[in-house]
């Protein structure tokens, strides 16, 4: 399952010790720094994916990450998210905000769109209702998702749930754009405080073999 951090700022010295970090455990990759939607050098650079296999397994555009491991070889997977922990690439999950935010946003449906509605049609307000349901039950399964065995779950079914309900409450909907992004924060967190407990182990030893290689090369 995908998941998602926010740093300070776009550190690209940073970014490039993550690299150089990955390459020395044996994931490799093939980078490119952007600015905007141009590719462009590591200094001008707001912006970075790494690519494995053509799929984005790690991407940053400013001060905003993604993280999708699943698109790494599973033997990969631990040491990357590893390396991702060492590095401070993720945040603590804090709920305050977005469920604040989730509050207001049901008070104006409670309070002003349910209202309208039901002076047109009761069918129509039904529906809202019905789809404001579904949608919260997709923001449930999402949060569930991701728990402890997020890595080996799936978005789809939860994102299908929601799409529906924030498309139709549009654009007051975007007040629950926080939520979806705290609940991206869990997943990643859980998925680095998951870990084997020997990975720091196996990943000290894999980086040790990649050197030796190089030195013998």
């Amino acid at each position: 399952m995908r998941g998602q951090f926010r740093s300070e700022v776009f550190d690209q010295e940073k970014l490039s010790s993550f690299i150089k970090q990955l390459h020395e455990v044996g994931i490799t990759c093939d980078v490119e720094w952007n600015r905007g939607l141009s590719r462009t050098v590591k200094e001008r650079a707001n912006g970075l994916k790494l690519k494995y296999d053509n799929k984005t397994f790690f991407k940053q555009q400013g001060v905003h990450g993604d993280v999708i491991a699943e698109h790494l070889p599973p033997e990969q997977r631990d040491i990357f998210l590893t390396k991702i922990k060492n590095a401070g690439l993720y945040n603590e999950p804090v709920f305050f905000l977005s469920a604040l935010l989730s509050l207001v946003f049901l008070g104006i449906l409670v309070g002003l769109v349910l209202p309208e509605f039901l002076r047109r049609s009761e069918t129509l307000a039904i529906t809202i209702v019905s789809l404001m349901a579904i949608m919260f039950i997709g923001y449930a399964l999402l949060y569930r998702a991701a728990g402890p065995n997020a890595l080996e779950n799936s978005l789809i079914l939860p994102t299908l749930l929601t799409i529906p309900g924030l498309l139709c409450c549009a654009p007051s909907s975007v007040l629950l754009t926080p939520l979806g992004r705290t609940i991206l924060k869990r997943s990643l967190y859980s998925q680095i405080h998951n870990l084997p407990s020997d990975i720091e182990n196996r990943t000290q030893s894999d980086s040790d073999d990649s050197l030796i290689a190089f030195k013998n090369s």
